[in-house]
């Protein structure tokens, strides 16, 4: 997702929809009452005539209610600002895809719905470097948000296989690979380093970082590519691997949120859990993260209730404590959303 312009204190956000997975947030926190502006089509008809033309036009509408698919989302509500040719207060569905842009405007954004939106812009915002190689060659790119800056190509110049010093030059190749991208992600503050290439290049080079850079295994990512060249970059980020890798960054960083959790809830120090407790914890300045289940707030809005957790997140803000959303979508998350899905990792006792 990325951001065109916006101002939360006139209340709108500007929005282009760069990945499927963006219409899913933006399902999250399109609500009844907000107002979205974008292009759409609609079938004009003229009053003497039972037949119509269907125009392209950009409308205005108030959200009455939503409706995801995966590879659409769409919002349904009336119109209420439009060409002189649409009646207002008429029933509309705009339908956003790919590619869509939307201004989503609010008469008051929460910080869940705030987070929602930063973290999805700031995702797309970290590098990736993307290293392609095989024994002959390698390739060098870097991905930043929807642009990809091609850096470098290198041919090896290896000795022919049967000759005694092939191994040794083979190694050195690989070497100065992986020193090339790890240089890169220093100079870019890249979030990842992608190895992708034909045959067992891939492989080597993860064997050879096991040995040489143990500690930046974890930021590494090995998988296939069909070639060492500009379209083998394109295919890797089509195919779907970077949003995998992205995807799995934030349930990293969410599972050491929960191992902290549960390690506190096990010594029964430094922590608050339950809705009654955790706000009392919150209005004495005592919480340090505040940890919230996103499936006890989808469950929250479903119940129509949820002033009770908005109500908490601006406490929260009020007390500058962090707050961190957990997904369902690996075992910890779903662990703490059985248990009650709010809990407060605190500075204090209280």
């Amino acid at each position: 997702m990325k951001i065109i312009s916006s101002d939360y204190k006139k209340g709108f956000v500007k929005l282009l929809i760069t990945s499927n997975e963006d219409l899913w947030e933006l399902y999250k926190i399109i609500n009844p009452k907000d107002l979205v502006v974008s292009k759409t089509t609609r079938l004009v008809k003229k009053e003497d005539s039972k037949e119509g033309k269907r125009k392209p036009m950009t409308l205005k509408i108030m959200v009455e209610k939503t409706a995801w698919t995966g590879n659409e989302l769409r919002v349904l509500g009336v119109i209420v600002e439009g060409p002189e040719d649409v009646p207002k207060g008429a029933h509309h569905s705009i339908t956003l895809t790919l590619g869509s842009q939307l201004k989503l405007i609010k008469e008051r954004w929460n910080p869940y719905e705030r987070s929602v939106i930063n973290r999805s812009t700031k995702t797309e915002e970290k590098a990736i470097i993307i290293t392609l190689l095989d024994s002959k060659d390698n390739h060098h790119a870097v991905l930043k948000g929807l642009k990809i800056k091609h850096i470098s190509s290198e041919s090896s110049r290896l000795p022919r296989k049967d000759m005694p010093n092939y191994d040794l030059e083979l190694r050195k190749f690989y070497d100065k690979t992986i020193n090339q991208s790890i240089n890169l992600m220093n100079a870019y503050k890249a979030e990842a380093i992608i190895f992708a290439g034909p045959g067992f290049a891939p492989e080597e080079i993860k064997k050879r970082m096991e040995e040489t850079h143990p500690e930046l295994l974890k930021k590494c990512y090995f998988t296939k590519a069909s070639s060492v060249s500009k379209p083998g970059v394109n295919e890797l980020i089509k195919g779907g691997f970077i949003k995998k890798i992205r995807k799995e960054s934030r349930i990293a960083k969410e599972t050491e949120l929960l191992k902290e959790f549960f390690l506190r809830l096990r010594k029964e120090k430094l922590i608050s859990y339950g809705f009654k407790d955790v706000k009392y914890a919150l209005e004495n300045g005592a919480g340090n993260v505040l940890l919230l289940s996103e499936e006890l707030i989808r469950e929250y809005k479903l119940r129509k209730e949820f002033k009770k957790i908005e109500d908490l997140l601006y406490i929260a803000e009020q007390n500058k404590t962090k707050i961190e959303f957990i997904s369902n979508s690996h075992e910890l998350g779903k662990q703490f959303h059985k248990i009650g899905g709010i809990a407060l990792l605190l500075r204090y006792e209280v």
